[in-house]
């Protein structure tokens, strides 16, 4: 399944990294008591669990992009947006970059979610396969589903880049979302197959096993043991000897065919 950011500037002459920065750049604001950008993951406020991130819409042309869908998969769940208002007790106009006096400050509530469903490898002739989800929140309006030309709703099937809507304003600030991609356990340990418990990044525990064999995404590792021989020399052959309890040799003639040979 290919996947995309929720925001497609143009690519231009630029890296993909370079590019990324643009797609998905955080906002500028910063939160005073943590100094934090806004809508970070995975703390956010008063040190807060924030499960996604917060990013500012491109404008290339002065206009902010429109927010479109990461992946293909199906929608179930839209909740439309509230129209704002100016009204400083409106739960959506709470302000936490006010001074202690209450100002009003919007944020859209406009919101979809997307199921994935998709592939990641085989354990013979079964598939392995996952599903997880892609929020988008504070959207300040919802796009129409190209086949009914209404706006979106849970059932809709959703290719990767379809519009979902515009980019609404998160705490009065303009042209921001709230995104997150998740998944129940279940999944997380298809992805993942190990307990979904804490594991210190600077002391990994050493692998003791093969790894999976049926997945074939992300990146390949091979963990070598301390001890494992090692050799600073190219080989000059793609073959060589396998040796077996010091006896036996396995020996390939210019015609490809194996043999075994007594060493001893």
């Amino acid at each position: 399944m290919i996947i995309s950011p929720p925001f497609l500037p143009d690519r231009a002459q630029l890296s993909e990294d370079a590019w990324l920065d643009i797609a998905m750049a955080q906002p500028l604001s910063r939160l005073s008591s943590t100094g934090a950008p806004e809508g970070s993951f995975p703390l956010s406020l008063r040190l807060a669990w924030h499960n996604g991130l917060h990013i500012q819409a491109p404008q290339p042309d002065g206009s902010y992009l429109p927010v479109r869908a990461i992946a293909d998969g199906k929608v179930v769940y839209v909740h439309a947006p509230t129209t704002p208002n100016a009204d400083v007790t409106h739960a959506l106009n709470y302000n936490p970059f006010d001074d202690g006096t209450p100002s009003a400050a919007w944020t859209s509530d406009g919101f979809v979610v997307i199921r994935h469903t998709t592939e990641i490898g085989a354990a013979g002739t079964t598939p392995t396969e996952v599903s997880y989800f892609s929020a988008y929140v504070h959207l300040s309006h919802i796009a129409n589903c190209p086949k009914r030309h209404a706006p979106w709703e849970a059932g809709d099937d959703i290719h990767r880049k379809d519009e979902l809507g515009a980019p609404g304003r998160i705490y009065g600030h303009g042209g921001q979302i709230h995104f997150e991609i998740c998944c129940d356990e279940a999944n997380l340990r298809q992805f993942v197959p190990r307990a979904p418990a804490w594991t210190d990044p600077l002391a990994p525990v050493a692998p003791s096993a093969d790894g999976r064999t049926d997945s074939v995404f992300g990146s390949m590792y091979v963990y070598l043991p301390a001890g494992t021989p090692t050799s600073i020399t190219p080989p000059s052959l793609h073959v060589r000897a396998a040796k077996a309890r010091g006896a036996w040799k396995r020996v390939i003639d210019a015609s490809g065919d194996t043999s075994s040979a007594d060493d001893s």
